[in-house]
């Protein structure tokens, strides 16, 4: 029996990605519990050389960088270049969540011939409110696709299966699935002879399944009346909107939906998050939110525009055949980590703030993500004593009371 996925369930730290079910071939199975989450089951046909696989690759674990020449930023990880833009294609950039460039990119590494397929995440075929992973293979397969999902995913549960075969790779996922991926790629025979591009996005966290039926309950409708759903797109930041069964549908604003419903139920991992806008990513990309009079990010519907995030040199040739042929289009105007930071002031809160919760985590759970200390500890020394200790007691009161 595995005892690692035994003290990752028991401290709650699972990330929900599924790799351990490919690195047993099934033998742990990766499915939605009654919180709404992706869990692994415990089975007693796990090998010990499966478990020191687990142990080493797994996110619930270890999110570490290791030795770069790439300047690396407390905060927002390996940078390389910062830009702000948006899909050249109006349909592209209208349909996706933040100006369309994860998809643009996607479509250029097809097109090109750079790649042979690109694993994503879109809704499911036969149930529209839950995830499913999908090879793509054509634009018109990663444009059905584009626009955010947040709800749970677990694109690593059969990822071996899903590249036999491919060479040439790009992987699209949340932060936690890039670092367990490239991290395995790094372990794993099968997967070292393959070039990967990993493409990844900021996360704020990964809602319970529950909080969309929630949402959708909100909404009008029962999950079953439910013929379409989307989270965000077709405009920007752009609405949560039902289509049902009957014809008829409802939507709500970004603020509401994700402000007021799904983020109040995010899985604990992601309160404790070192890595939450894909630094182990070859190129992130997130909402690069136009400021309001106080400084804070405007959610009024306007032209979509991503923040560009390049993290690898991989990465930056890659936006330099996109955008030489056509597929994005880079806004002049200069883009800096401060100007990121005020547009996503989540993120640079959360990464303050993971001493501390890991900390409670471990006195209490025993269990914490093992990170890069140094940046840890920078980021750690602008936060006062008095908000440090303030966010060690809330985290273990939470801990103790069950509302983590």
């Amino acid at each position: 029996m595995s005892q690692v996925l035994r003290k990752v369930l028991r401290a709650d730290t699972c990330a929900g990605c599924g790799l351990c079910q490919s690195i047993t071939g099934g033998a742990v199975e990766v499915e939605l519990n009654e919180r709404g989450y992706y869990r692994p089951s415990l089975d007693d046909n796990i090998s010990l050389e499966q478990d020191t696989l687990i142990r080493a690759v797994c996110p619930a674990i270890t999110v570490q960088h290791g030795k770069s020449d790439i300047p690396l930023d407390p905060i927002w990880g390996p940078v390389l270049q910062m830009q702000t833009g948006y899909a050249q294609d109006a349909k592209i950039r209208f349909k996706g969540s933040s100006g369309g460039v994860l998809s643009a990119l996607q479509i250029h590494l097809l097109e090109s011939g750079k790649v042979e397929a690109v694993i994503n995440i879109g809704a499911s075929d036969e149930a529209p409110l839950l995830n499913q992973v999908y090879l793509c293979k054509t634009v018109e397969d990663i444009a059905s696709n584009a626009g955010s999902r947040y709800a749970p995913s677990a694109p690593l549960r059969d990822i071996h299966h899903l590249i036999k075969g491919l060479t040439r790779v790009a992987f699209v996922g949340k932060p936690c699935d890039v670092s367990a991926l490239r991290r395995l790629s790094e372990y794993d025979s099968a997967l070292k002879s393959k070039q990967f591009y990993f493409l990844s996005f900021l996360c704020a966290g990964v809602p319970s399944q529950n909080a969309t039926n929630a949402l959708v309950q909100e909404m009008g409708y029962q999950p079953d009346q439910v013929a379409k759903f989307r989270y965000r797109g077709e405009g920007w930041p752009g609405f949560a909107k039902v289509e049902a069964v009957d014809g008829s549908s409802a939507k709500m604003s970004y603020n509401d939906s994700w402000g007021k419903i799904l983020n109040r139920q995010l899985q604990t991992r992601c309160k404790i998050c070192p890595d939450g806008t894909g630094e182990f990513a070859d190129i992130s990309c997130g909402d690069a939110w136009h400021g309001n009079d106080k400084g804070f990010p405007d959610f009024k519907e306007l032209a979509g525009r991503s923040a560009i995030i390049v993290r690898s040199r991989k990465g930056q040739e890659l936006l330099r055949d996109a955008v030489d042929e056509g597929d994005v289009v880079l806004e002049p105007s200069e883009f800096s980590l401060d100007d990121l930071s005020k547009m996503q002031p989540y993120q640079v809160n959360r990464r303050k703030m993971v001493i501390p919760r890991s900390l409670a985590f471990l006195l209490f759970r025993r269990q914490r993500v093992r990170s890069t200390f140094r940046s840890d500890f920078a980021v750690f020394k602008t936060v006062s004593v008095l908000r440090g200790l303030r966010e060690f007691l809330g985290t273990m009161n939470r801990l103790v009371f069950g509302r983590m």
